[in-house]
């Protein structure tokens, strides 16, 4: 026997040297979406100029992108902006950090390089080198910097820009700026992690804290984790820490019926009115993802009937549009299904219809 780990016996707190579950971004840990980090990957790698990553609230987009900065070679030219500028010449600042100037270029031209000239000293500064720019949180940013961002992308060599934020952006673009909508050749989209991802955040999460395996929380327990959370890696750390915290100091063993005493961080307190103040196709979807369980969009546009659209492709799209805006109101989940997705309602909507 290793000596030197802890020993944890029955019934007793963990000897963690820290809390494992705290909202610490942590890519060193990441789990689950291979898939959608190697497209990633490869399309900065392939110098591609504009890609989308979009994904809900909690599944994890940030720590993708800290993800994606940790694989990318070391000598590329990495800016990860955690909030989009709020003014477009904050891009000057920006890039003058990551492309230091010369001492030559300080002293015989300072304060020269303005938002229309900016281009220009990217090009000269970075030559053949690779630039990436990551910009987090874009469904935040003002329409005038989203459009000097696809300037900037346009007109800067070797430069690649990923951004990331909720499904509202891609609305928000198609809206208001398709030139940079279109420009967009690689789309990446988060949806939720699997029941054995899950598993593995726990382990990783409690073993990089000194623990070992999964314990205490039980298979149970986990599988409860999992249906309450939908996935959503923040959403399984908050139910965890709630469920650690919550027995203050006695002993810890967490199985199925204490996780299920738990309440879900998803499920908010929600105005029981809720659903009747959406739009009737909305209510309808939800209706119908009550009764039949997860179904894929062709499917729901089916059950609801095509009258009403000129084509199956008019009531595909019309669907998949409202999909998207349930899943903005966190009333909808989605997981995949073979080649496509399915959508189930989430903890939140289905609280509510269990109440009325």
């Amino acid at each position: 026997m290793d000596e030197s780990r802890p020993v944890q016996t029955v019934g007793e707190r963990p000897p963690w040297r820290e809390n494992p579950f705290s909202l610490r971004i942590l890519p060193q840990l990441f789990v689950g979406y291979a898939e959608e980090l190697n497209t990633l990957s490869k399309s900065v790698e392939n110098s591609e100029k504009m890609t989308m990553l979009i994904g809900p609230t909690g599944a994890g987009k940030t720590t993708l992108l800290k993800k994606l900065v940790d694989s990318l070679p070391g000598d590329w030219i990495v800016l990860y902006i955690n909030k989009p500028p709020v003014n477009p010449d904050d891009f000057v600042g920006l890039f003058k950090s990551a492309l230091k100037p010369s001492f030559w270029e300080r002293f015989f031209s300072p304060g020269k390089t303005t938002l229309y000239n900016l281009p220009n000293y990217a090009n000269r500064k970075l030559k053949q080198r690779k630039m990436v720019l990551l910009v987090d949180e874009c469904h935040e940013s003002p329409l005038q910097v989203l459009e000097w961002t696809r300037t900037i992308a346009d007109q800067v060599n070797n430069l690649s820009v990923v951004m990331a934020g909720l499904p509202t952006l891609e609305t928000f673009l198609e809206q208001n700026l398709e030139t940079l909508l279109n420009r967009v050749t690689v789309r990446v989209e988060l949806t939720s992690l699997s029941r054995e991802d899950v598993e593995e955040l726990i382990r990783k999460r409690i073993e990089f804290a000194g623990g070992t395996g999964t314990g205490p929380f039980s298979r149970e327990a986990i599988d409860v984790i999992y249906e309450r959370t939908g996935g959503f890696p923040r959403n399984v750390l908050k139910m965890c820490d709630d469920l650690i915290s919550g027995n203050g100091g006695k002993s810890l063993v967490i199985d199925k019926t204490t996780a299920e005493s738990t309440q879900p961080p998803e499920t908010a307190p929600v105005n029981v009115n809720f659903i009747e103040t959406l739009p009737e196709k909305q209510k309808e979807i939800l209706k119908l993802l009550a009764l039949s369980g997860p179904l894929s969009p062709s499917e729901i546009a089916e059950k609801m009937g095509l009258e009403d659209y000129k084509t199956e492709d008019h009531a595909s799209r019309s669907v998949n549009n409202i999909l998207r805006r349930l899943m903005d109101e966190d009333c909808l989940l989605r997981e995949k299904r073979g080649k496509g997705f399915v959508y189930k309602l989430s903890p939140k909507v289905r609280t509510l219809l269990a109440t009325t």
